[in-house]
């Protein structure tokens, strides 16, 4: 008697990996919409002061976003089996990585300049350092998926019918960069 998973056409199935890879993001999801709940629910009390975002953090978005571009162009170089173009991409996405990392730690100093800190002073700054933080924590583990992925595809692990590493850290960088433009946008319209 066959199984139901047996029964099943291979293009239906669903790889365990990318279903706890979904899993994790959802709890992501619920922990930037409980802290951007938090914000405004402290921000409503009152005693909140604006903070001036740095431009730091202007270009940190333009990095993102440019790192989820060149991750798009590793994975259709996947998809149509360009090897030397998927090690180029990956490198590339991997380097935009850590220049948002950069960005972001400049944008910190920025913060400080201002007077704006961690604790100590308004608790908006907490906000902000603790919202920031927590995503740049999450990237930096993104980063070491790109490294990962980025080792194995100068290694040739990667072709046109196994890219499923890539496609993991894809979906991971392309979540990591929505959520920070939604990050973005929500820290400088609730101010």
């Amino acid at each position: 008697m066959q199984t139901v998973t047996e029964q099943m056409p291979e293009q239906t199935k669903i790889a365990t990996p990318k279903i706890v890879l979904w899993v994790a993001l959802a709890s992501i999801v619920m922990l930037f919409a409980g802290l951007t709940s938090g914000y405004m629910v402290r921000q409503a009390e009152g005693n909140w002061d604006i903070i001036d975002i740095p431009k730091a953090f202007y270009i940190s978005t333009g990095i993102i976003i440019a790192s989820s571009l060149s991750m798009i162009l590793a994975q259709r170089s996947a998809r149509k089996n360009k090897i030397g173009d998927i090690k180029f991409w990956m490198i590339t996405t991997l380097g935009l990585g850590l220049a948002f990392i950069f960005s972001q730690f400049l944008g910190y100093n920025a913060l400080v300049a201002q007077g704006v800190y961690l604790s100590g002073g308004n608790i908006s700054g907490s906000f902000f350092y603790i919202i920031t933080a927590l995503h740049a924590a999450h990237v930096i583990g993104g980063i070491l998926a790109l490294i990962f992925t980025s080792a194995k595809s100068v290694l040739d692990k990667y072709n046109s019918t196994n890219y499923l590493g890539i496609e993991l850290c894809a979906t991971y960088w392309h979540f990591m960069g929505f959520l920070w433009l939604y990050l973005f946008v929500f820290l400088a319209a609730i101010r």
